[in-house]
């Protein structure tokens, strides 16, 4: 039998089901607020994230103008956009940008620590104090483009702003709760160190091994994340060969590179080389040092608040971590700016004041002793005098002349002077009122000319009333060789002077022209020659008695070099060359190859062979080769730079003494070039408005010359006439050395010196070129 419910109890039930759907009725509310909740603060920590995100990528937007930093970092700064770098003052000196400066300095510190002088270590430091200015204004930078307002902070905003957080409420916003924070987050293995983004090229080092010895300890070699270079898929578009190279190990980063006790550390800032900028544990980012050394920091932290506004106003804090990655923006370390310099010694005159007073040429034309005196080829043969004191020279034919006209002035017979008609030398034209009274032997036959001279005066020739006064011939033998013992010639030396011309003249040398210290030997020898000529022209004795000396003191600095043919002679006016410069005004390159040429000729070793002329080019790979060395400081300013891109440079332009050329990078450029002024980067620097102020802070090494040459006495310096079928009237346009005789020693050799320099102020070293002399002896017996 059914049970019976009671009315109370059915009451009960009603209750008891109200109850229970009032209480689903409550949950499921419940329930869907908390839902939304939970969704509301998904979205708001994905919004952080988006907003850490940004943030970081706008880190590397970050940075100072290149104008404002150390000249030996700029040049190094990077396209924001690209990632590539850019030179011009467009460039950024962002992270990037600061790694590649900290990579020039390690570099600058290894090169200074190669040349071991206190002065590159000192300069080394001064380029690491600039790197940590460098570091501290691009932080400084950095942490305030994360305040409120500022790029960063804005970045971070616009980021998390841009996310949907629709279960927060309509009217809900994501919010920084104050400025960004920043830290150096160590992203190296057991939370210590990192890699940066930059690398060595190894044909940086030239296969110096001091070089590729110090390198591991700049580098990381833990991981397998190493540089990337094209055709690698994963490398940027400008990585391409042979200046970028893939495999290579980054240098270290946040750690400190002490290459040496004398040098300070250098920081680099770790980047991720092979990573996006991406998220990190916050617990990570609250660990870490706000800066390791001096380098930047690297990662960033925000928080963000959001209010639930669809009913509860419950705010919602996120915490987002960010680390910078700089995604395979990879660069070899390099020295954009630097600049290799090259130098043409001094000019004899400037290098030893001494020689100030040399003549450029001497004009010896007009010598008697070189000319009408002169019995050798080109003279005039000596000079011939009569009883009455006319003469002239015995090339001239006035020998003849004179005989005939005493056999005629001596005989008797029936012309008008009551002589020999038969013998008269002018067959009668002597008496024709046309007969001019003077220039008598205008009309002496069969050979009329101009060449019989009487008295004291320029050109005093002798009349028909000097001519009828002849009778005899009383010396027949007045030359060079014979006129100092014979004291009627000695007598009339002076009157044989003042008839035909001047003792002899000297000039200067033109404006702009220089000379060695061979060539300003040569320019005392005639100069020497000139002073007896004015002063004892009138006194055979003195004249042929002068002697000069010399000791060589004059020649106590080098001078510049120039290239001149050893088996040739040196000439002199009027022949090839107008002046006492019978050098060549040439290249470095064959400068270079000069001393290579003599080398080679007298069997010695060579050390400066660019191969142009003998094919073997292995100095220029030698570490222990000025080639080797020049060439390696090339590699530095552009890695993959070629032998014979660098060796093409050095044959472009002459250098003459006291100049200089400059093998550089132009800006934006990808191949080197050499120019007869400064890079105009240095604009500003003293090297600019002062061609070689700036001193390299290495020590030279041995200098490369050619052996020591001790035939330019006769040959390139009192050149003797007609040496080697050359030098048709020698030196000074006399016919013969302006001395014939040198009793003593003279050498000379021509040489080549590398300086190193660091790198700091942008300079890397100098070849230079000298010639140095060596002299001590007297010449004598002048011409």
């Amino acid at each position: 039998m059914p049970k019976l419910i009671t009315p109370r109890a059915k009451g009960a039930t009603l209750s008891l089901v109200a109850t229970v759907a009032v209480t689903l009725v409550l949950i499921g509310c419940l329930f869907f607020f908390l839902v939304r909740m939970l969704g509301g603060d998904r979205q708001t920590m994905n919004a952080t994230d988006a907003g850490a995100l940004g943030a970081a990528r706008n880190m590397i937007a970050i940075g100072l103008p290149q104008a404002g930093v150390a000249p030996e970092f700029q040049g190094l700064g990077i396209n924001v956009h690209t990632g590539q770098p850019d030179s011009s003052a467009n460039g950024l000196m962002n992270i990037f940008a600061y790694n590649r400066a900290a990579g020039s300095t390690t570099l600058i510190a290894m090169n200074a620590l190669e040349e071991n002088t206190p002065t590159a270590i000192d300069n080394a430091n001064t380029v690491i104090t600039s790197l940590q200015t460098l570091g501290d204004g691009l932080n400084t930078a950095i942490v305030a483009s994360g305040q409120i307002g500022h790029p960063s902070y804005v970045a971070f905003q616009n980021a998390a702003s841009s996310n949907n957080i629709n279960m927060m409420g309509p009217t809900s916003a994501v919010n920084l709760t104050s400025d960004l924070t920043y830290a150096s987050v160590p992203t190296g293995f057991g939370g210590a160190g990192g890699k940066a983004n930059v690398y060595f090229n190894p044909l940086t080092f030239n296969g110096d091994s001091f070089y590729t010895n110090m390198a591991p300890n700049t580098q990381d070699g833990s991981g397998s994340v190493r540089s990337t270079a094209q055709p690698n898929l994963m490398a940027t578009s400008y990585a391409t060969a042979p200046s970028y190279v893939g495999g290579q190990q980054l240098l270290q980063a946040y750690s400190a590179i002490n290459l040496d006790p004398r040098l300070s550390p250098i920081f680099l800032a770790a980047v991720c080389p092979a990573a996006k900028p991406h998220l990190i544990d916050s617990g990570r980012f609250s660990s870490a040092a706000q800066r390791i050394g001096y380098a930047p920091a690297n990662a960033l932290q925000g928080t963000t608040v959001t209010l639930e506004t669809n009913r509860s106003n419950v705010a919602l804090t996120h915490v987002a971590s960010a680390l910078v990655g700089s995604l395979y923006n990879e660069y070899p370390v390099a020295l954009v700016h630097g600049y290799v310099r090259i130098h043409n010694g001094p000019d004899a005159r400037i290098a030893n004041p001494a020689l100030s007073g040399i003549y450029g040429s001497v004009d010896g034309s007009s010598n008697i002793f070189n000319n009408e005196l002169y019995a050798g080829p080109g003279g005039g043969g000596g000079m011939i005098i009569t009883n009455n004191g006319a003469f002239g020279t015995v090339y001239s034919n006035v020998g003849q002349e004179f005989v005939e006209w005493a056999q005629y002035n001596t005989s008797f017979g029936l012309d008008v002077l009551h002589h020999d008609p038969k013998l008269d030398p002018t067959r009668g034209q002597q008496f024709g009122v046309w007969y001019p009274t003077t220039h008598v032997s205008q009309i002496y036959w069969p050979y009329p000319n101009q060449t019989v001279h009487i008295g004291s005066g320029y050109n005093q020739l002798a009349s028909i009333s000097d001519m009828r006064n002849i009778t005899s011939v009383i010396d027949y033998n007045c030359n060079t060789t014979t006129i100092q013992g014979d004291p009627i010639c000695s007598a009339y030396l002076g009157t044989f002077q003042s008839n035909y011309g001047s003792s002899g003249t000297g000039y200067p040398l033109p404006s702009g022209q220089t000379v060695t210290n061979l060539e300003a030997l040569k320019g005392e020898v005639i100069t020497a020659w000139l002073r007896d000529a004015q002063t004892n022209i009138a006194n055979a004795a003195n004249f042929f008695n002068y002697t000069w000396s010399t000791n060589g003191t004059e020649f106590a600095n080098d001078s510049g070099s120039k290239v001149y043919n050893q088996d040739g002679t040196g000439y002199a006016s009027p022949t090839n060359s107008p002046t006492i410069a019978f050098g060549t005004v040439a290249s470095p390159g064959q400068l270079l190859d000069q001393i290579t040429t003599n080398q080679v000729n007298q069997g010695a070793p060579t050390c400066v062979d660019t191969g142009v002329t003998t094919g073997n080019v292995s100095q220029w790979s030698s570490s222990n080769a000025e080639l080797g060395k020049l060439f390696q400081r090339c590699q530095e300013i552009l890695p993959g730079v070629t032998i014979n891109q660098v060796a093409t440079l050095l044959y472009r332009y002459p250098i003459d003494l006291g100049q200089y050329q400059y093998i550089y990078l132009p800006p934006g450029g990808t191949a080197l070039t050499i120019s007869t002024t400064p890079p105009p980067f240095l604009n500003g620097l003293p090297e600019y408005s002062q061609p070689g102020s700036t001193i390299p802070d290495g020590n030279a090494l041995p200098l490369c010359r050619d052996p020591d040459f001790a035939g330019a006495i006769g040959n390139q310096v009192d050149s003797e006439v007609g040496e080697f079928g050359q030098n048709i009237w020698g030196d000074n346009n006399l016919h013969d050395m302006p001395f014939q005789a040198f009793n003593g020693t003279a050498s000379t050799y021509d040489y080549a010196v590398w300086r190193p320099s660091s790198g700091a102020h942008n300079f890397l070293g100098e070849l230079s070129f000298f010639n140095h002399v060596a002299a001590n002896g007297v010449f004598s017996a002048p011409n």
